[in-house]
């Protein structure tokens, strides 16, 4: 469970984040940016970016006009990155309620797949390379180390939920077998067991029930 909540924040933070990729200080990123022309490298995310006017690592949405300006690849990463978080937080989600609720084998494998499915879709996000973003200067940062990151710590832990037992095999682990169980008898109740022993004299076991549940053991010789 802590592994699926350490996941979830770490392709949290590496999506919405601003430093995905780091460019070239004079890249504009094709975005609408009025200025054009920066004195230093710049971070650059999936959904925001780093803003080039101020000095204090300020992350700023992409507006309604730049995501248009967008080329296929720079749209795909973000919808990779979406459905990588959303199938990450509803597995998390889902293995924190495992403590109060039980799930069947179908759920349980459910989540696992889940977790598969966006440790997939993390690294698919790697597609962002192929935009225009990055067609001249475009480097390997933080968001994109997070990415590598949480794709695997997502496979480890839908390989840890697909070892979690069935529900059939913890109840059969957990409750007693039948031949150790007493039958419940009524108060009253006599049983009489007979053993032949070696001599050829019979141990006769009479067990009678109380009427506080207890049971009173009489062992005769005959």
């Amino acid at each position: 469970m802590i592994l699926a909540i350490c996941t979830y924040i770490v392709t949290s933070l590496s999506f919405f984040g601003c430093f995905y990729v780091e460019v070239d200080g004079a890249f504009d990123l094709d975005l609408g940016i009025s200025s054009g022309q920066f004195d230093s490298s710049r971070g650059v995310g999936l959904f925001s970016y780093e803003d080039p006017f101020r000095d204090d690592y300020t992350c700023v949405s992409y507006s309604q006009n730049q995501i248009e300006r967008m080329d296929g690849a720079f749209r795909t990463a973000r919808v990779f990155g979406y459905i990588a978080n959303i199938f990450i937080g509803i597995a998390a989600l889902m293995l924190i309620l495992m403590g109060c609720l039980r799930f069947n084998n179908a759920a349980i494998k459910g989540i696992g797949s889940m977790l598969l499915a966006g440790a997939i879709f993390s690294l698919l996000t790697f597609t962002f390379f192929a935009s225009d973003t990055c067609s001249n200067d475009c480097d390997f940062f933080a968001g994109a180390g997070l990415a590598v990151v949480g794709t695997f710590s997502a496979f480890a832990t839908a390989l840890l939920v697909f070892k979690i037992p069935s529900t059939s095999q913890s109840n059969s682990l957990s409750e007693p077998q039948s031949g150790h169980q007493h039958a419940p008898f009524a108060p009253g109740t006599q049983t009489v067991t007979e053993t032949t022993l070696l001599d050829g004299t019979k141990k006769v076991v009479r067990t009678t029930v109380n009427a506080d549940g207890s049971r009173t053991i009489e062992e005769t010789v005959e």
